[in-house]
């Protein structure tokens, strides 16, 4: 102000002595004499997160709050909502995308599915015949192991517990090397390896045998085959595309049904 002041009177000064287009041309290159850094008042930046700014959303918030009551709780409400909504979708897709990849070798195993044809369609099973697997490891170096999987269900027996088994899966002694289950009792390279060999999950185990040490103790099977328990694992976690408690050696099938 005090700049702009003077300039004013040294202008008017010399309007009165040198004329007005004079005085305009010497004004104007005054003006630019003063456009120096020094002159210049620096303007003052405050942080985004200054606490007084915060202060003042908060109390501005809180007397819209209290002044308009309903719609505060319409738009609480509506928030809860939305951001709860938000969550279960994602702990819901990552759980989806989690299945299974608690495998070490997930990258490495595929599954050989069935492509049946019929004159309108092509129909996509994920079963395949039993001998495929042994022609696929001898005709395709590239195939590291392999494991025959199928769903059982039968009759078990132990003393005076009698339970039918609709969750069982049997395999082939591979299982273990290609799927990343551990063993908490029992050998995982022949777990599974003779007939009749059956591995128990730990709420299995405590079904049939509750504190003691299940290892080597027998079944019977269909009231009729002696199944020897050869291990012990760990629940199936729940993001795992199998979902069993017995697991029964897939050589006891070829006994059975030679």
């Amino acid at each position: 102000d005090e700049v702009e002041g003077d300039l004013y009177e040294l202008f008017q000064r010399r309007v009165e002595t040198n004329g007005v287009q004079r005085a305009q041309l010497l004004y104007c290159l005054n003006v630019f004499m003063f456009l120096h850094p020094d002159y210049i008042r620096k303007r003052k930046h405050y942080p985004f997160n200054h606490p007084a700014m915060f202060r003042n959303y908060l109390k501005v918030a809180t007397r819209n709050a209290t002044k308009h009551k309903f719609y505060a709780a319409i738009n609480v409400l509506g928030l809860a909502i939305g951001m709860t909504c938000c969550l279960l979708i994602f702990l819901y897709v990552n759980h989806e995308l989690s299945y299974d990849s608690f495998h070490t070798k997930a990258d490495r195993i595929y599954r050989l599915v069935t492509d049946i044809k019929t004159p309108t369609e092509t129909i996509k099973e994920g079963v395949t015949s039993t001998p495929m697997a042994a022609y696929v490891k001898a005709d395709f170096p590239e195939v590291e192991d392999m494991v025959r999987i199928d769903y059982g269900q039968f009759l078990l027996q132990r003393r005076e517990k009698v339970f039918q088994e609709d969750n069982a899966l049997l395999a082939d002694s591979t299982f273990f090397n290609v799927f990343s289950f551990s063993l908490l009792q029992g050998n995982p390279t022949t777990a599974l390896k003779d007939p009749f060999s059956i591995v128990l999950t730990e709420d299995a185990a405590k079904k049939y045998f509750g504190n003691e040490d299940p290892m080597g103790q027998r079944l019977i099977l269909e009231n009729e085959y002696d199944a020897t328990v050869t291990g012990v694992m760990p629940n199936v976690p729940e993001n795992s595309n199998f979902d069993f408690e017995i697991l029964l050696s897939l050589t006891s099938r070829f006994e059975v049904n030679p």
